[in-house]
């Protein structure tokens, strides 16, 4: 438990350290940094902890939920803030706690990347949101859905010889 308690920590404090480099830079107080995104983890790992109580992590979800609704609230009517990636942030986060206290720590680094990158890239991705047309965004949704269409029936085993060339192998790289 005390590695899963320790891995839990780091992963909240990894999300939560960019969240709070960004927010010191504008200089305002936040509802989620350091502290709180390694909290929301570690109270998903601790869900965990206790085999008896196999329920646990969905009645702590639920009361998570709850706070962050209160949160969240607080924030839109009260500051006129609008927005959930602090909250979202947090959901994943504890997630990625209960991920890891049922030993899944590959998924929860790579999960905690992932969050951990749309956190870092906000500026990025915002200013690349605005060079798609929509016209763009329409051919590739069509490539996904023929793709999502024909990708599972191609065969997965090499259709050569020499064992290179595999069908799902080589769609998969045209989509990406």
């Amino acid at each position: 438990p005390i590695y899963q308690l320790l891995v839990g920590v780091a992963l909240g404090a990894f999300v939560g350290l960019r969240r709070e480099i960004d927010n010191q830079k504008q200089k305002h107080a936040v509802f989620m940094g350091f502290r709180t995104m390694a909290l929301m983890s570690t109270f998903g790992v601790v869900s965990t902890l206790f085999d008896s109580m196999s329920y646990l992590p969905a009645v702590c979800f639920a009361g998570l939920m709850t706070f962050l609704a209160i949160a969240y609230a607080n924030g839109a009517f009260r500051m006129n803030m609008i927005g959930m990636t602090s909250e979202l942030c947090a959901v994943f986060m504890f997630w990625i706690g209960v991920l890891v206290g049922y030993e899944q720590v590959i998924l929860a680094i790579i999960l905690t990347v992932l969050i951990g990158s749309l956190n870092a890239f906000k500026e990025e991705l915002h200013g690349f949101a605005k060079t798609i047309r929509p016209k763009e965004w329409v051919g590739a949704l069509q490539l996904l859905m023929v793709s999502g269409a024909i990708l599972p029936f191609l065969p997965r085993e090499p259709i050569d010889p020499m064992g290179i060339l595999v069908p799902f192998n080589i769609w998969f790289l045209v989509i990406m």
